[in-house]
């Protein structure tokens, strides 16, 4: 009886645990895999894939090189039912088509359960060149806009003296391409018709901008009653505050006579170098008595643009004083000052006002002895100073650049001396023109942006297409690819260094780039 006993409770306990474990997993285990498609995109990307799970715990694994990661790895539960989604993230195909597998797999059981992803093959594009670039990479952006550009140029002359012919006038705004004339206003009025014959020739013909500057009023008009700003004693001249009148209507009459005789000016400036005590023809100017010059009597001045006086230094302190006055404000249109030792920064106050900025004299001559003698490596030297110095005023917004004299021995063009045939394209002027023969006045300069410090660039748009100026630093030169955004198949260039003068450069294409080869110290255009 006992014996019966016995099995009779041992059968329950059994029963008992059968239904507590049936208890404890709810129902049967159960894996299932799905996606939204199978077929996946040859760029790659992510995929989504579904694990329905019931009353298990699984992990994953995988295979094929197409996978790059799966997320998550393991997931479910002995006690409910649920769904998880995987991230499946797949790498882009550069080849033929290929599979790989997912599998999901019950860890403490035997369920299982598989899917197959099919990547699609690369696309064959046989018309896209495989692009090449160089040492150093360029990127043009015409969607980013800066200033509008005035134009480059240089002074003709002084006064009567060394005055361009027709010749000179066609080299310099034909073959060289500048579109402005800088002069200086004698004080002798019967030589104002020599001026304006010479000035008109190149206005018909090529619609220059002419800026005149006076380097000194009447001696008269002065305290010192002396033409020039210093004399042997240290003292300065000033203009007297009782002919500030005389002297607007002065400007004016200038400019009216210009005008009347056919060669109208672009602009007139109020004085040459108003902050330096030169001992030659100048006027010494305060920032304030220039603020109230221009805010009394710069409104006389009709016929002409009128720009400030020509700081030495382009000092800002000099204008601030005329920019934050009203009146005086309102009676300046350009802003003009010189680099003499000094190097070019952003003028955000004159930007604020809407005043264009010009720098209107510079002139590197050092390496020429009086005779014009010197290095050809030192020239160039310094003609590579001057090309860096124009990229450097672009970079900053300002809107002209205006050389000093371009008919001299040490200049653009030759007059004979210093070894220099009369009329001759020198190296300087080639070198001036990789500017001046493709950037036009009205043209817009745009991003550029370079990989290396020592290649500059900038960039603009105009009417023949998008214009980028390099100028290679280094000692040695340089492989460039200029990124255009666009198809760079129109691409040509050209080059000014110590061995060549406005030369053809080869241009290597592949799709948006235009690659060159950089002489070392060069400077170079290419126009897509």
């Amino acid at each position: 009886m006992k014996k019966i006993q016995f099995i009779f409770f041992a059968v329950l306990t059994l029963l008992f645990v059968a239904c507590q474990s049936e208890s404890n997993s709810g129902g049967s285990a159960s894996l299932s895999l799905s996606g939204n498609s199978e077929i996946v995109s040859s760029e790659g990307g992510n995929v989504s894939i579904t694990v329905t799970w019931s009353h298990c715990k699984w992990n994953l694994s995988y295979n094929g090189e197409m996978i790059s990661s799966v997320s998550p790895t393991v997931g479910g539960n002995t006690s409910s039912s649920g769904n998880t989604n995987l991230t499946v993230a797949i790498a882009a195909n550069t080849g033929k088509e290929r599979t790989a597998t997912i599998t999901v797999k019950e860890i403490d059981g035997t369920l299982s359960k598989t899917i197959t992803l099919t990547q699609e093959a690369a696309e064959e594009k046989e018309d896209t060149p495989t692009v090449t670039t160089g040492d150093v990479t360029v990127k043009v952006n015409s969607s980013t806009k800066y200033q509008e550009i005035d134009g480059f140029g240089c002074m003709n002359g002084w006064g009567t003296y060394s005055l361009w012919g027709e010749s000179d006038c066609d080299t310099m705004f034909g073959d060289l391409g500048m579109s402005i004339m800088r002069i200086r206003i004698p004080t002798d009025t019967d030589s104002w018709s020599a001026i304006a014959s010479k000035c008109k020739y190149a206005y018909d013909k090529y619609g220059i901008k002419i800026l005149a500057t006076p380097w000194t009023m009447p001696a008269e008009w002065k305290n010192t009653n002396d033409l020039n700003a210093s004399g042997s004693d240290g003292t300065v001249s000033y203009l007297l505050s009782e002919h500030y009148e005389d002297y607007a209507n002065y400007l004016e009459s200038f400019a009216k006579f210009m005008a009347d005789n056919g060669a109208p000016l672009y602009a007139i400036s109020i004085q040459n170098e108003p902050d330096w005590k030169a001992s030659y023809e100048g006027c010494i100017w305060t920032a304030k008595q220039m603020k109230e010059f221009l805010s009394n009597y710069g409104h006389l001045i009709t016929s002409a643009k009128v720009m400030t006086g020509e700081s030495l230094n382009f000092t800002y302190s000099f204008y601030t004083p005329s920019l934050n006055d009203e009146t005086a404000c309102a009676n300046i249109d350009i802003v003009g000052g010189h680099l003499y030792g000094s190097t070019p920064y952003q003028f955000t106050l004159a930007e604020e006002k809407g005043k264009p900025v010009w720098m209107t004299e510079k002139l590197f001559n050092e390496s020429w002895g009086d005779n014009g003698s010197g290095t050809e490596s030192a020239h160039w030297k310094e003609t590579m100073e001057m090309l860096e110095e124009m990229d450097a005023t672009m970079q900053v917004g300002w809107n002209a650049y205006i050389w000093w004299w371009g008919k001299r021995y040490y200049s653009f063009v030759g007059d004979g001396e210093g070894s220099t045939t009369d009329g001759e394209v020198l190296k300087r002027g080639h070198a001036f023109g990789q500017f001046s023969r493709y950037i036009d006045a009205g043209d817009v300069r745009i991003d550029a942006t370079s990989t290396s410090e020592d290649v500059l660039a900038t960039a603009y748009e105009t009417t023949n297409g998008i214009v980028t100026v390099l100028i290679n630093t280094s000692s040695s030169s340089k492989t460039v690819s200029i990124d255009f955004g666009k198809d760079a198949s129109g691409a040509t260039a050209t080059v000014t260094s110590i061995n060549k003068n406005h030369a053809t450069l080869d241009v290597t294409i592949s799709g948006t780039m235009a690659t060159i080869a950089l002489p070392a110290n060069s400077v170079s255009t290419i126009v897509e």
